[in-house]
């Protein structure tokens, strides 16, 4: 009998194996996630712990993505200066620019820099500040900028940049760091002093764009290694136009984004795809002046304009059919891009093949503010929304919205906001959104894994629903949004909130989850439909040329039910 046995036990290994081989899936490489409920959350809020300092509320600060003191190989958030709270400064007097540098590598938990040395030079910036304290030896300021550069091209970036801004006047110093604790003055720019502009790093090079006083010029700044000076660079400035052909504004957001393209090789039928890299500018406060026959008014705006070298600019037209883009009117927003065409931590492997999602970039809240005719608005009207694109052309709306100021309601939790004792969501602008990739537990074994993850995410637990994804991930680098700060509307305060985006950033339209067909997957996986006949990013279309045949995970199933099948047969003969 004991011969009967191992034969059984054998044969139905061997079976199985062969189902595996067949199919692809390993009870050991794979997790089953069961499915998310209908509706999802798209941001969290991180909470800082009782005792762990964090920077004071604030908008209209700088931020930026540089390496960290502690480990050169991992990013950090850097935020820098702000219009605060009014404090009393080192001098005694009341201030509400900020001079603090605070990083984090999590979002979550913030350091503020201690030990500042520098260029405390004598009636330049905080120069009677105490050395190696928490002052910057650069003026109190806001609506400045903060850049990292990668100055040799190795792709580790070398220096943060922090120019201009509100001190309180507008200005044109520039000051450089090479860690965040030492930071040395430069110099003076050639281009007008400015602030509330927009700068960008593209292939090594430094962009300034626009600025108050209104204006639409862009210039380019080239890092030269000088040894001589205590900073180590030279900038060489350029005028790339004097006058580009948007109107002059403040307030925008600038940001690069990757975009891939076909293109015909020359003499050739052939058609290649090759990615560019784009300046995009959208919106802020603009207007011509009063003595240009274009003069309409000054107000926030909706335009989106992009450029491969700072130089010549293409406005983005709405799709077809559209006469104008999704979004209304706004300055003091934030935008980014998610992630860079074809980055392996983005691949998603469906039953059906491999495909890549293209990268999004983002627009966050802001406000209006301005006049067209006789309509004058002088208090901001704050937003609540969050849209997305791939090309800047054509925008989809993440969050639903409803109700009006006091009621006002909104899927995107980094509107909401305590006032009076209560919970209450507010349009929020002068705040700052940046994209840090985190640790995230993504197959629910509370374990952070160094290694790559295969995840099986099903949006069924029947197999007659079963429809299942699955995705190739690294826990330690799960790329995520974070919105930080800013002020709110409607009587709402400044806040030091910092909300990180979670899944159904890349589920939701218009508040509904996956157009109700599907389940929200773990990650940046997006929506998993249903149906293998729906199709889209939010499941939203159906396939008429599907046909129905078994998939990978029925093809599975059949593998052990004909085991079960032939083992009871098998069995039978004994």
């Amino acid at each position: 009998m004991k011969w009967k046995v191992f034969l059984l036990l054998t044969f139905q290994s061997i079976l199985l194996a062969s189902a595996q081989i067949s199919t692809g899936y390993s009870a050991v490489e794979y997790t089953r996630k069961l499915p998310q409920k209908k509706g999802t959350q798209t941001w969290k809020k991180l909470e800082s712990p009782a005792s762990q300092p964090k920077f004071s509320p604030r908008h209209s600060h700088a931020t930026c993505l540089f390496p960290c003191p502690h480990n050169k190989d991992k990013k950090c958030i850097w935020l820098t200066g702000g219009r605060t709270e009014l404090y009393r400064t080192w001098d005694l007097k009341m201030e509400d620019r900020a001079a603090d540098i605070w990083y984090s590598d999590d979002g979550r938990l913030w350091h503020q820099v201690e030990n500042i040395t520098g260029d405390f030079l004598d009636m330049m910036g905080n120069f009677d500040a105490k050395r190696g304290g928490k002052v910057a030896p650069w003026f109190s300021r806001y609506g400045h900028s903060l850049d990292a550069v990668d100055t040799d091209g190795d792709g580790i970036d070398d220096i943060m940049i922090l120019m201009a801004g509100f001190e309180p006047l507008e200005s044109n110093d520039i000051w450089i760091s090479h860690d965040g604790f030492e930071w040395y003055f430069v110099g003076y720019a050639p281009w007008p002093v400015r602030a509330w502009h927009s700068t960008v790093v593209l292939h090594g090079k430094l962009f300034v764009i626009g600025g108050i006083p209104l204006s639409n010029d862009v210039w380019s700044g080239t890092f030269i290694r000088n040894s001589e000076k205590r900073s180590g660079y030279m900038i060489h400035w350029r005028v790339e136009t004097e006058s580009a052909p948007f109107a002059p504004r403040c307030a925008m957001c600038a940001f690069t984004h990757s975009i891939e393209e076909d293109r015909t090789i020359e003499n050739s039928t052939e058609v290649v795809s090759e990615t560019k890299e784009y300046i995009y500018l959208i919106g802020g406060f603009a207007g011509w002046p009063k003595s240009d026959s274009r003069w309409d008014g000054e107000r926030t705006r909706n335009d989106v304009w992009r450029s491969l070298d700072g130089k010549n600019w293409e406005r983005m037209m709405p799709p077809r059919g559209k006469n104008t883009m999704a979004f209304v009117g706004r300055g003091w927003h934030a935008c980014t891009s998610w992630h860079k065409t074809g980055e392996k931590h983005i691949h998603i492997q469906p039953s059906s093949g491999f495909s890549t999602e293209p990268a999004r970039m983002f627009l966050s809240g802001g406000g209006y503010i301005g006049s067209k005719g006789n309509n004058v608005v002088n208090n901001m009207e704050g937003y609540t929304d969050l849209f997305w694109s791939v090309d800047g052309s054509e925008w989809l709306r993440v969050n639903h919205e409803e109700g009006q100021v006091q009621n006002l309601y909104s899927t995107n939790e980094f509107t909401s906001t305590e006032l009076n004792g209560k919970s209450v969501y507010r349009g929020k602008w002068g705040h700052s959104m940046i994209s840090l990739p985190v640790n995230r537990d993504l197959n629910g074994d509370n374990v952070i894994s160094n290694s790559s993850n295969a995840i099986e995410f099903c949006t069924g637990i029947e197999e007659k629903s079963f429809r299942c994804v699955e995705s190739t991930v690294e826990e330690v680098f799960v790329p995520s949004l974070f919105v930080i700060g800013g002020d709110t509307t409607d009587g709402g305060p400044v806040v030091n909130d910092v909300f990180v985006s979670m899944p159904g950033v890349l589920c939701e339209k218009d508040g509904v989850t996956c157009s109700g067909q599907g389940s929200c997957g773990p990650g940046v996986m997006g929506c998993v439909c249903d149906s293998e006949k729906r199709i889209g990013n939010y499941c939203e279309t159906i396939d008429e040329t599907y046909s129905s045949g078994s998939n990978r995970r029925r093809r599975s199933f059949s593998s052990l039910t004909l085991t079960c099948m032939i083992s009871v047969l098998f069995l039978s003969l004994f």
